[in-house]
């Protein structure tokens, strides 16, 4: 079992106190510690932009807030 944990570093805790920052860190560190592949779960599926780096407040699961609304009128 041991095998399946990783550790981060404890400054990530304090520096990224938003879960879903912290979670993308988490993920960037663990493919750059182990060398697999980045896959960018955070795609905007109308207009295929990274939403990555968008505050939470401008999104809809995955996708720009405003993609959605010119989508769906």
């Amino acid at each position: 079992m041991l095998n399946d944990m990783i550790l981060i570093p404890k400054h990530f805790i304090k520096s990224f106190p938003n879960n879903m920052e912290l979670g993308a860190k988490v993920r960037e560190f663990y493919h750059s510690e182990y060398g697999e592949p980045k896959e960018n779960q955070w795609v905007c599926e109308y207009c295929g932009g990274d939403t990555s780096e968008v505050d939470s407040d401008y999104l809809v699961n995955t996708n720009h807030l405003e993609c959605v609304i010119k989508m769906n009128p």
